[in-house]
């Protein structure tokens, strides 16, 4: 017979609120089972937790026996769902090492197997959001995450979490899966972790999405009023990437000419891990010309103009030097507000008489 245990109201300093916060990173508490075997008639009476439900993510955890690398026995929750000989990581440097991979990131537990390998596991049935969504705010944005989407959930099958291997270096993770690659790079844009987004920009192609792919590349349009310099970098690296595929896959909810103009005027703070190759850029600005309906920005027939004659230097001879003529906006006239009389306000005349002394009294 099991019991099932109410961590909420446990000690703050017992083993199983602990547990139970540490899994909350999963799943709201109250969508997570934790039970025990012992005989538990009070609440005070001791009881050790044996396995954890978490139905909504579709996972177990079962109490085991682990033999480590060193040959010590320790006492473990190990994966009941195919994840073979992988076990909570209890700890606090491995919790260091993969915090720093994957930034921002919060709802995420750390496994291990028996050789201290890391792996990252992440539940994908929740839908991320931004809590600030009118772009006015540059700094972190709060990420807040819906677990009650039932199209999103249902999208997602029977595995529901991601499962991203640590490489040896410890210094990035595997994604096994293209839905996997997808959630990461959508978890970095959306946390500002522009450069890992635009990393992983490229490995986030396929001519064809499943309907969890699909929800996933989806949930960029959301992103499209992110004015931070580095996000506009990443929005036309995306297009870069995906305009071979035609309008059938992948097309990006946004508007490239306007992208590239923004990151043409802010090109100078632009992060150099974020920044766009002179044959991106190029591929581009000819996509700003075909699409453009009319007159093609000054600013972009500008930088046209410029990375035309950046590629032409690998052509010529080392004595030889290229002019780019730039074309200039024309500036707004601007009046000076007292450069004329304002008579507008002289709706009346008005005449004005030095009274007699006699009438003025002085203190």
């Amino acid at each position: 017979m099991m019991t099932l245990l109410n961590v909420s109201s446990a000690s703050p300093s017992s083993l199983h609120k602990r547990a139970g916060m540490l899994l909350s990173r999963l799943d709201n508490l109250a969508h997570v089972l934790i039970w025990s075997s012992a005989n538990v008639r009070d609440a005070g009476d001791a009881s050790s937790i044996d396995l954890v439900e978490l139905p909504r993510v579709n996972l177990s955890l079962k109490a085991k026996q682990v033999e480590t690398i060193d040959g010590k026995s320790e006492h473990r929750l190990c994966s009941n769902n195919g994840h073979n000989g992988l076990s909570i990581s209890t700890s606090t440097e491995s919790r260091e090492i993969v915090d720093k991979l994957v930034g921002l990131i919060s709802h995420f537990i750390v496994l291990q197997n028996s050789d201290n390998d890391l792996f990252v596991l992440m539940p994908g049935c929740a839908l991320p959001r931004r809590l600030d969504t009118d772009g006015t705010a540059l700094s972190v944005q709060q990420v807040i995450l819906d677990r009650r989407n039932k199209e999103w959930i249902d999208n997602k099958g029977e595995v529901r979490c991601y499962l991203y291997p640590v490489h040896n270096s410890q210094a990035f993770l595997f994604t096994p899966s293209l839905a996997s690659s997808m959630y990461l790079m959508f978890m970095h844009f959306i946390t500002n972790a522009y450069r890992n987004e635009f990393k992983m920009v490229e490995s986030c192609v396929s001519e064809e999405l499943t309907a969890e792919e699909q929800q996933i590349f989806n949930q960029l349009e959301f992103l499209g009023n992110d004015f931070h310099l580095d996000a506009h970098a990443c929005r036309l690296k995306l297009s870069a990437v995906t305009v071979w595929l035609g309008d059938e896959s992948m097309k990006c909810p946004w508007n490239v000419q306007d992208e590239m103009k923004e990151y043409v005027l802010k090109h100078a703070y632009v992060s150099s891990a974020c920044r766009l190759s002179k044959d991106e850029e190029t591929l581009l600005l000819q996509l700003c010309s075909t699409n453009m309906r009319s007159e093609l920005y000054k600013e972009l027939v500008n930088r046209k103009a410029f990375v035309e004659a950046v590629t032409n230097l690998d052509h010529i001879p080392p004595d030889q030097t290229v002019t780019v003529n730039l074309g200039l906006s024309k500036k707004s006239a601007i009046e000076n507000f007292d450069g004329v009389p304002d008579t507008s306000i002289l709706l009346f005349g008005a005449a004005y008489l030095r009274p007699e002394d006699a009438s003025v009294a002085y203190g």
